[in-house]
């Protein structure tokens, strides 16, 4: 199938760079969840870079008023703000790695790791005096790979119970997913800072205090159960909720494993439902749309026909596009700024099952925003 890794402001930065001569251009194909392409090394400085990469939208001066007008206005450097600090290494993982749920992309496909952190210094500079934070000693930061905490949670919005059993897992892409575990169900992403451990205190008994901003909540954060199978196709309803707990959590080659723990037995019509599942998540951007992406693997060639994610149900969502790489769906209920799922047709691979489903939302659903996301499903 046809995937969009990077979206129009990492095209429109190439296509900028390419014009001064600063990054190489060239046509690639990539895989889902890769993107962009490799550059010739070029001795900049921080002004040069700055100009060439950033200036279309944070502005000439970094005040935030580019010739690219987006949905979200870009930051303002001037004010000396910054989502996820302003210390020199922040700033450099943040223009590696982007902001997941923004248009703002990351630039380690596009500039080295030393044009990285010269920007990093530059970007600090068009800004009031820097002011180093220093974090204190219970407060848990995502470097390089993701981190994975379990603990109490205050309630992720208003009206939300409190949760006893929790688990935060962190991403160097700047999101956290924030899940129930018994019921294991993902409650909402979080954009920014990770975690405050105020357990440490009180003797154990405080919550985790998550530090990023609630970007997307799933099924307004109170869902009850995160999957459904199907039963039979003669009763009113064909899929039946099905619970899971929280099996175990790993970190492999910088990606965090989620791992479900049935409940229950067995039932008549769900008997390719797979011993286990796991699930991995990340931010993206596809066809212009952010959003994060959650890649399911299960053991066996068509375990997930027999599985469905809750928040796809029939009665939650709107068909707008089907085609044979998947379907395009619209969330019910949404208005101005619609939620959009990329659920792509799963594949099997040496007896693994692997299933794609992308949460798209910050865009108006007009038609030139989604002829990109109806391609991408033919």
């Amino acid at each position: 199938m046809k995937y969009l890794a990077g979206g129009p402001w990492v095209v429109m930065a190439a296509i900028f760079a390419c014009a001064l001569g600063t990054v190489g251009c060239g046509e690639k194909t990539d895989p889902p969840g890769d993107g962009g392409g490799e550059v010739a090394e070029v001795d900049l400085d921080g002004s040069s870079l700055y100009q060439a990469q950033c200036a279309m939208c944070h502005g000439v001066t970094g005040d935030g008023n580019g010739i690219v007008v987006m949905d979200r206005p870009a930051r303002s450097f001037k004010k000396g703000a910054f989502s996820f600090g302003n210390t020199p290494e922040a700033l450099f993982r943040t223009i590696s790695n982007g902001i997941g749920g923004t248009p703002m992309p990351g630039f380690k496909e596009v500039l080295s790791e030393a044009q990285c952190r010269i920007l990093a210094d530059y970007v600090i500079e068009l800004g009031p005096e820097p002011i180093t934070v220093q974090p204190g000693q219970s407060e848990y930061r995502v470097v390089d790979k993701p981190l994975v905490i379990r603990g109490g949670l205050p309630p992720i919005a208003d009206g939300m119970a409190p949760v006893t059993r929790g688990l935060l897992v962190g991403g160097a892409d700047g999101l956290t997913f924030e899940y129930n575990t018994k019921p294991l169900v993902l409650l909402g992403v979080r954009q920014g800072g990770f975690v405050d451990r105020k357990d440490w205190g009180g003797r154990g008994g405080a919550e985790l205090q998550p530090l990023g901003v609630v970007s997307h909540l799933v099924d307004g954060g109170g869902s009850s159960f995160m999957w459904a199978i199907f039963v039979a196709s003669n009763t009113a309803d064909p899929w039946m909720p099905w619970m899971a707990n929280l099996g175990a959590t790993t970190v492999s080659d910088g990606i965090a494993w989620v791992e479900y723990k049935w409940t229950g037995t067995d039932v008549n019509g769900s008997a390719g439902l797979p011993p286990q599942i796991r699930e991995s998540a990340q931010a993206i951007t596809v066809a212009g749309w952010p959003g994060y992406r959650r890649t399911f693997e299960a053991p066996g060639d068509s375990a997930f026909g027999f599985m469905q994610l809750a928040q796809l149900h029939v009665s939650k969502v709107t068909v707008v596009a089907v085609g044979k790489a998947g379907r395009l769906l619209r969330r019910n209920g949404d208005d101005a700024l619609p939620t959009y799922f990329l659920e792509h047709t799963a594949t099997s691979d040496n007896n693994v099952s692997t299933l794609w489903v992308d949460t798209l939302y910050g865009l108006k659903p007009t038609e030139e925003n989604l002829r990109g996301l109806k391609e991408l499903v033919q």
